[in-house]
């Protein structure tokens, strides 16, 4: 019985609801009809997207995960990104120690990547061996550590060749490159 007069006094104040929002409705006038410019919109929304953002508008759990797998990191901004698979991310940015740090994190919590800004000095023999050995007079211009989620480790260096400008991915190994010509 009691459960019927609980569904009975929600049915109650819903219908109230509904009437009442009707008599608003036609209390105010009719809304205009404004022009949407999806162009402008697409601009706005890439612009947001494109931009580092406050910290003030990180889901809190998102700067908790950050703190917690970075101890000691100042996180100033973030930006929208995406992983390899396409899966959006909030890659957050900061310093650690005095060199610039980001690291991605899936909208779940979950990490994709930590990326550090180092110098050619905390590079291995055996990765700069590699990159010399395929990248001829490479100008190296940044260098960054990569670690993944899964525990792969490795080093961006991004730099010109030949007057292209590259983009080469060493393992820590040094078993594996890739190299991308960046435009």
């Amino acid at each position: 019985m009691r459960r019927v007069t609980v569904l009975a006094v929600l049915l109650i104040v819903v219908v109230i609801g509904v009437a009442a929002s009707n008599a608003r409705a036609q209390d105010d006038p009719a809304p205009t009809a404004t022009a949407v410019d999806p162009a402008a919109q697409a601009a706005a929304l890439l612009e947001e997207i494109n931009s580092v953002q406050s910290l003030e508008t990180l889901p809190p759990y998102i700067l908790l995960v950050a703190q917690r797998t970075v101890p000691g990191a100042q996180f100033s901004g973030f930006q929208w990104d995406l992983s390899d698979n396409l899966r959006p991310l909030y890659e957050l940015q900061g310093m650690q120690d005095n060199k610039q740090l980001e690291i991605g994190i899936f909208m779940d919590g979950s990490i994709n990547r930590i990326n550090r800004t180092i110098t050619m000095s905390d590079v291995p023999v055996d990765v700069i061996g590699m990159l010399d050995k395929y990248v001829r007079d490479f100008e190296v211009s940044n260098v960054t550590e990569a670690t993944l989620a899964s525990g792969v480790h490795r080093f961006e260096f991004a730099g010109r060749s030949g007057g292209i400008n590259l983009a080469v991915e060493i393992a820590d190994s040094a078993s594996q490159i890739r190299i991308v010509e960046l435009q």
